[in-house]
């Protein structure tokens, strides 16, 4: 209450009671209920001076909240990604000529090498023909020999000499033919792998063309993943990448060998492929692999998935304490999520933030910054 209207306020006060006595004087006592109304708004008068002041002006608690101070760390975040792990090469063994399988050499289920013996199959008369193309082609050089001597002697003619030689290519044609067909006698494998099936048993007939067998390469092991369009600039050839098998706590190389360069249109992600060296074939084709992918390093903070909140508009992000102690909101990138931790940039490379309560600030808002080790229990 100022000064002169606490002056005013006493003298009409004064006044009020000089009245209220004479008036006392003059009335009779029944009528001192009146009086009394008088004093009450006489009272009623005082308290709206006296208070006044303080319903105007309320006072306004700035709101406590727990802070923590972070600086950016420089990681190289991890792409998790899934994958099956798929044979090298799967080829399948057809029948080069026709006949009865006469001889299971190796049965399937075994590893085989190069070159090794599977199957064998009748031999009718492809060792006669065999001999007989070899025969033939011993007469068809003597004869080409003696043209060409009696050539040079101009004994006989041109044509007869490019006779000779015509007769001896095809003969020698004749006996590549019979002594193909005499190697395909014996099936064997093509390369160094694992007899994964057989398609033919002793006593049936083949046909040129039939499948035999099949044999899968486990030499080396692909892995096949789909990295979407946000990640696929992290991925480089020859770059190294730790497996996991079947959930198994062992990692175990592999390398990036293919990028794709075209996106599946429905997922919009690129395929890109992974070996695994398995000279010693311990791994077969089929097995869940969990492959990490490192990526360029990144200047990120290292927080609880807790500090998190949405603003308005639904954006992830922080809220953080600048120095006049408003508390204002930053988006944030979710780099890594791991089971404690999250990793996010788009802060300051150090930064204050809201721990606990931001979900109750409102963004631009002064607060009072305790940090979190600081904060006193309570009572």
């Amino acid at each position: 209450m100022k000064h002169k209207e606490w002056i005013l306020f006493c003298h009409t006060l004064k006044i009020g009671f000089k009245n209220l006595q004479q008036t006392f004087e003059t009335i009779p006592r029944r009528s001192l209920v009146g009086g009394g109304a008088l004093l009450l708004v006489s009272l009623l008068v005082v308290n709206k001076f006296v208070f006044r002041h303080k319903e105007e002006s309320p006072i306004i608690k700035t709101p406590r909240v727990e802070v923590i101070h972070s600086t950016t760390q420089a990681i190289n975040p991890v792409l998790n990604l899934s994958a099956e792990t798929k044979a090298n090469a799967v080829i399948a063994v057809r029948a080069e000529i026709a006949g009865k399988i006469t001889e299971i050499v190796v049965d399937k289920g075994q590893d085989v090498s190069a070159q090794q013996p599977l199957l064998k199959i009748v031999d009718n008369d492809r060792v006669a023909r065999l001999s007989q193309a070899q025969s033939s082609v011993d007469q068809r050089l003597a004869e080409y020999n003696s043209a060409a001597k009696l050539k040079s002697k101009n004994f006989v003619a041109e044509n007869s000499l490019l006779q000779a030689k015509a007769n001896l290519e095809t003969a020698n044609a004749e006996l590549a033919r019979a002594q193909y067909e005499y190697e395909q006698l014996i099936v064997k494998s093509p390369i160094q792998g694992y007899y994964q099936d057989r398609g033919a048993e002793v006593g049936n007939y083949v046909a040129v063309g039939d499948k035999l067998a099949t044999i899968a390469d486990l030499s080396v092991l692909l892995l096949n993943v789909y990295v979407n369009e946000n990640d696929i600039s992290d991925v480089k050839l020859a770059q190294t990448a730790k497996v996991a098998i079947n959930h198994s706590h062992e990692q175990i190389e592999a390398k990036v060998t293919y990028i794709s360069k075209v996106a599946d249109p429905k997922t919009h992600t690129y395929l890109v492929e992974l070996t695994i060296d398995n000279k010693k074939l311990l791994l077969p084709e089929g097995l869940t692999a969990k492959v990490a992918l490192e990526k360029d390093i990144e200047h990120v903070h290292v927080l609880k998935p807790s500090v998190l909140i949405l603003d308005d508009q639904g954006l992830i992000g922080i809220m953080i304490v600048e120095q006049d102690n408003k508390a204002i909101f930053k988006p944030v990138e979710i780099l890594q999520a791991a089971a404690e931790n999250i990793y996010v940039k788009g802060l300051p490379e150090t930064v204050t933030i809201i721990s606990s309560g931001a979900e109750f600030i409102k963004n631009g808002h002064v607060v009072e910054p305790i940090l979190a080790n600081t904060v006193a229990a309570p009572a």
